[in-house]
């Protein structure tokens, strides 16, 4: 294989690269357009919401950390 055969795969390696990248983004677009058509939240306790993330986050390293993504 010579420096075409290497040149053809990093091209392939980046070209896969670019689509990966514009999947993801595709994806993220269309989290993005699901939130906005949820409307705006109801009953949402900014502050007990912040108490609990801190919480979390001063927990991280603990072994009785109860936290969970939602």
């Amino acid at each position: 294989m010579g420096k075409n055969g290497l040149m053809n795969d990093d091209v392939s390696a980046d070209l896969q690269k670019a689509e990966e990248r514009e999947m993801k983004i595709e994806r993220l677009g269309d989290e993005v357009q699901k939130g906005f058509l949820s409307g705006i939240a109801k009953d949402f306790d900014f502050a007990k919401f912040l108490q609990e993330k801190n919480s979390c986050f001063e927990s991280a390293n603990s072994r009785s950390n109860q936290c969970q993504r939602r």
